[in-house]
């Protein structure tokens, strides 16, 4: 992975592979499945708190790697909303063919727009947003787009003047890349470097606008995480998906930024816990 690297292998994953996780007792009928998403440029990693609760509560828990992902950032241009959406069915496809009768499907910010556009297909039971990635893609963007591609270079230095020292930069680009070490030199030297082709971030905008018009149809429990300090996916937009939903949806804030459940994130212990609580009420309910 990535010990020892420079340049832009600095701004690797470190986690290639997904997690399945069970609880070592026998789960009771009906059996009880997790199916969580990370979100963009991280890794299962960013998930295994929040797996290994559940996986106590005798949930099965499948954590899959998206494609691109868990390796080397510059790997994720090369996939599509397609592939990552079929990573998700996959996994989903996993837990059924293990007896999974009831569904939770969770995600983190691009993770979970994902869980939100594939979740009528999943015939998921609940739902579990945590700052959900929901950025409303701008008319003007969609009639320049196909123009832009042609007359502006492969790649766009989206960080290239990058200022680590202000504080919202900072929380911003945490959430954009959660497991790249923000203050070794390499690092930000890299950042500088990177170009983002303009097609990956069609992707983003693609997933989102996904999300956004899935809502609408979602009829089963969901629970919001948000925090009001995110930069990435902010309060305003998270408020607005959620008010698309048919039914209400359940919204915690929180004091935090877009980092909600890794290992550094203040506020991973009250997140664990609503997360717990409310997939523990899945037990009563018929979805």
């Amino acid at each position: 992975h990535c010990s020892g690297a420079t340049g832009l292998d600095v701004l690797a994953g470190h986690e290639a592979f997904g997690l399945r996780l069970a609880d070592p007792t026998p789960t009771p009928d009906p059996v009880r499945g997790a199916l969580l998403v990370h979100g963009f440029a991280g890794s299962p990693r960013q998930l295994r708190a929040l797996a290994a609760a559940l996986a106590t509560d005798g949930w099965l828990v499948e954590v899959p790697r998206l494609p691109g992902h868990g390796t080397d950032v510059r790997d994720i241009a090369e996939y599509r909303v397609e592939d990552w959406v079929q990573a998700v069915e996959a996994a989903a496809a996993i837990l059924r063919e293990a007896g999974v009768s009831r569904l939770l499907v969770a995600g983190h910010s691009i993770g979970g727009s994902l869980a939100l556009a594939t979740a009528e297909h999943l015939r998921a039971d609940a739902l579990v947003l945590l700052a959900p990635f929901a950025w409303p893609t701008p008319g003007w963007q969609r009639a320049v787009a196909p123009v832009l591609r042609v007359f502006l270079p492969p790649g766009l230095r989206v960080f290239g003047r990058l200022d680590l020292g202000d504080p919202a930069t900072r929380a911003g680009v945490a959430g954009l890349l959660p497991e790249s070490d923000l203050d070794d030199p390499a690092v930000a030297q890299a950042l500088r470097e990177l170009r983002v082709p303009l097609t990956l971030l069609e992707q983003l905008f693609r997933i989102s606008s996904m999300a956004i018009r899935s809502a609408p149809a979602i009829r089963v429990p969901v629970l919001a995480v948000q925090g009001l300090d995110d930069t990435v996916s902010r309060p305003d937009r998270t408020r607005a998906l959620l008010s698309r939903f048919p039914l209400p949806a359940a919204l915690v804030e929180l004091p935090a930024g877009h980092d909600l459940v890794s290992e550094t994130s203040p506020v991973r212990d009250r997140v664990l816990a609503r997360v717990r609580a409310f997939a523990a009420g899945m037990e009563g309910g018929s979805g």
